[in-house]
């Protein structure tokens, strides 16, 4: 998957995604979490009401700067969180958090340039 996103261009999405979403630092989402387990996770996170009411069309409605942010990434929480909400109502919240630590949270690159979102949004004190 990782090499599909570099490959289509749109890993600054899910570069910045992990990151701002706080995914990265996320150790209770484990290879094992169950779809239940990740719904509390999302219920905590984003609150039950948020997610299981978020659509792709909400989100497509109002893309607040979706073009720019495929090519340079997301900027904002504003940005990213509806795409943390979906992620929950897909069912693989507990995907995305793996697939982040797997690979983006852990390149060079990426971490570089959206590293400091962790401490921005309060995911970490370093």
């Amino acid at each position: 998957m990782f090499d599909w996103t570099v490959a289509e261009g749109i890993d600054q999405l899910d570069g910045s995604y992990c990151f701002i979403e706080g995914h990265c630092t996320n150790m209770n989402v484990t290879y094992d979490t169950t779809v239940e387990e990740a719904e509390a996770a999302c219920d905590a996170k984003y609150g039950h009401e948020n997610w299981t009411s978020v659509t792709f069309t909400s989100i497509l409605s109002d893309p607040t700067g979706l073009g720019a942010a495929v090519i340079s990434g997301f900027r904002t929480r504003e940005q990213s969180k509806p795409f943390g909400m979906l992620a929950c109502a897909m069912g693989n919240f507990h995907c995305d958090v793996m697939y982040c630590r797997d690979t983006f949270c852990k390149k060079r690159e990426y971490v570089e340039k959206y590293g400091h979102f962790l401490k921005e949004y309060g995911y970490s004190s370093s």
